[in-house]
């Protein structure tokens, strides 16, 4: 950009000349405090550093609000907002269940084995909302049909849609290196935790249009930080993460923001993305005589390729995490489900717990090299199991 000329004429007005500036001309007369008349410059570091704190005083000021007055509204006559919860047999699903049944909500909580539906009937009886407990099966779909067509019929006598649907059923599965696992390892997992969550939110899409409700859908925080041998529940919960941001495109927060999927029918799609947190699928002697059954199962070659030190310091290294890398104190995770249930300004997404927000999150933007570089390291650290193939040093 070139400077600006100034030259003497008259008592207010002077004439100027711009070089090599294509927005000025020759022969145009401007006015100018005195102490402008000596120089003028135009510079765009100091545009670029002008656009810069705009937007970042834009970013802060919505933050701000957002934080600490949009988060803070929620819907009013909840009582009148039914939502359809999956998965209620226990951990997440069942305190939620609780939860919006105290705000006096109308609670469809779906089980999948028939005693925990009338456990839940015991444990909710007395409490303020309506709760409607039933059988169902996210991985079958006559199971799901039946529970769509339950819902309807209770929704049509009240005249009202379906405020909210929650996507909280989901398994473990086996969690072992890929070369022990089976394709029914994956599939197991994939038909409850990917393909239940999408069938049973296609199946409930008209009863939620029809209340311009919201879809919430619980991802992992492994899909930030992937560890070794948790392949099927990974890439199921990786899938899901996806299905949320294919669906939600995009929240209408602006009327000139570009929709699609379900938002221009006002739909919601939160995705929640807990980290390490107690959630009923980790109890230790259950996942020691998994890994057992599945160490048995193995051809005898891949045995002989890992050598029984693999799976003797598989068995150390889940007691240890589960000693010590998993938060009994649910009540984050319990707030947060609500809060993307009742709130009237909902997050797109959530990540909750400090593991997930100080250090899974962060990590996941580091370049790939320096992420493996990372993980080489954390892995040494703590012993994690090496294949006696692999080992360049004879066991310890």
């Amino acid at each position: 950009m070139g400077d600006i000329k100034i030259t003497a004429g008259g008592s207010r007005a002077i004439r100027y000349r711009q070089i090599h500036h294509k927005y000025f001309r020759s022969g145009q007369h401007v006015a100018l405090s005195p102490s402008a008349r000596s120089s003028v410059y135009y510079g765009k570091p100091t545009m670029i550093l002008a656009a810069f704190w705009l937007m970042a005083t834009a970013a802060l000021s919505y933050f701000i609000i957002h934080k600490f007055v949009l988060s803070a509204l929620f819907v009013p006559d909840l009582g009148n907002k039914p939502v359809l919860i999956t998965g209620c047999g226990g951990g997440f699903g069942k305190a939620l269940v609780i939860r919006c049944l105290r705000h006096g909500m109308t609670v469809f909580a779906g089980c999948r084995r028939a005693v925990s539906v009338d456990e839940l009937r015991l444990e909710c009886r007395g409490l303020a909302g309506t709760l409607y407990a039933f059988q169902m099966d996210v991985a079958n779909d006559e199971s799901v049909a039946a529970a769509k067509a339950f819902v309807e019929a209770k929704l049509t006598q009240s005249g009202c849609g379906l405020f909210a649907l929650v996507n909280n059923a989901g398994i473990r599965g086996t969690h072992m290196y890929d070369d022990l696992l089976t394709m029914d390892d994956y599939k197991s997992v994939w038909e409850t935790n990917t393909f239940g969550c999408i069938r049973v939110t296609r199946a409930f899409k008209p009863l939620l249009k029809r209340a311009r409700g919201r879809v919430v859908i619980c991802g992992s925080s492994c899909t930030l930080f992937t560890i070794p041998s948790y392949g099927p529940y990974a890439t199921s919960k990786a899938a899901v993460s996806a299905y949320a941001d294919v669906i939600r495109q995009a929240v209408d927060y602006f009327k000139y923001c570009q929709q699609h999927e379900l938002a221009p029918f006002g739909v919601k799609v939160i995705l929640i993305v807990p980290g390490s947190f107690e959630s009923g699928m980790q109890d230790t002697n259950r996942l020691l005589r998994m890994l057992q059954e599945k160490w048995d199962s193995c051809e005898e070659t891949v045995r002989k390729e890992y050598g029984e030190h693999f799976i003797n310091r598989a068995k150390t290294f889940v007691v240890q995490f589960q000693e010590r890398g998993i938060s009994k104190d649910v009540k984050w995770v319990e707030d947060t489900y609500f809060h993307a249930v009742a709130a009237k300004y909902p997050k797109p997404s959530y990540r909750i717990g400090w593991d997930t927000i100080l250090f899974f999150h962060p990590y996941s933007l580091l370049p790939l090299q320096i992420q493996i570089a990372v993980m080489g390291l954390i892995l040494w650290i703590v012993a994690a199991p090496v294949p006696a193939a692999a080992r360049t040093s004879p066991e310890p």
